[in-house]
């Protein structure tokens, strides 16, 4: 079955060629996550130096604490993602490399 010529692609940072290196997606995976809570946290800050300067806050609590629990929520999926990369590396990684060497 062939695909249709304009059939829809997921975005990537990857090459093709990276696509399937090992790790690759990882790398790709921890760069939007680090970026989006960066993100998140910078909005909470923003918000909360217009509170200090005794402006409006950009969000009412409730939202606040929604976006600091989802940047909580991301960096901990990241930490276990990264954890299993690391057992990963570390059984089956350097075999890989001595292997290719």
């Amino acid at each position: 079955m062939s695909t249709p010529q304009n059939a829809f692609k997921p975005f990537s940072w990857l090459s093709p060629d990276a696509e399937y290196l090992p790790g690759a997606q990882h790398a790709a995976d921890t760069y939007d996550a680090a970026k989006g809570i960066a993100l998140l946290l910078e909005m909470v800050e923003e918000s909360d130096l217009a509170i200090e300067g005794g402006g409006v806050p950009n969000f009412n609590p409730v939202q606040r604490s929604a976006l600091l629990r989802m940047a909580m929520a991301s960096a901990r999926m990241l930490e276990n993602e990264a954890w299993k990369h690391i057992g990963w590396l570390n059984t089956h990684g350097v075999a890989r490399a001595k292997a290719a060497a």
